[in-house]
């Protein structure tokens, strides 16, 4: 396993970042994210996922430094464990409301929680069912 510092190097470079702030900002993650990475002494994989998918990096490029820094297209990072369970979390919440979203808010939705599970955060209920209502 590489260290930290060396994926967060990859990081910098696979976002075209000048440093590690910009390289959150860009990813998406808050300034904060990195100090929690070096404290827990790893990087959730959904994090790196994410950040694969956004800078359209190779997956196994990002964790080692081995092999072709761009993505070929090729293997699908998509968690689809993450994804059903993001589904059926916006789909109990607009049954206890009486809430149909329309599809376009739905997807919306979905990807928002998705994400949140693929950077290994806890989504609570209580933030589900702000976000479906906000999005009624």
């Amino acid at each position: 396993m590489q260290t930290i510092d060396k994926i967060i190097e990859r990081l910098i470079i696979a976002s075209g970042a000048k440093n590690q702030s910009e390289m959150l900002r860009i990813i998406g993650f808050s300034s904060a994210t990195a100090s929690s990475w070096k404290n827990r002494g790893e990087i959730p994989q959904g994090s790196l996922k994410r950040a694969a998918i956004t800078c359209n990096v190779n997956f196994d490029w990002l964790m080692t430094g081995e092999g072709e820094m761009k993505s070929t297209g090729q293997s699908v990072l998509l968690d689809r464990e993450l994804m059903q369970e993001a589904i059926i979390t916006i789909g109990i919440v607009e049954d206890e409301l009486g809430i149909k979203l329309k599809p376009e808010k739905r997807a919306e939705l979905v990807m928002m929680i998705y994400d949140e599970y693929a950077a290994g955060v806890e989504v609570e209920t209580a933030k589900v069912i702000q976000l479906v209502k906000l999005a009624a």
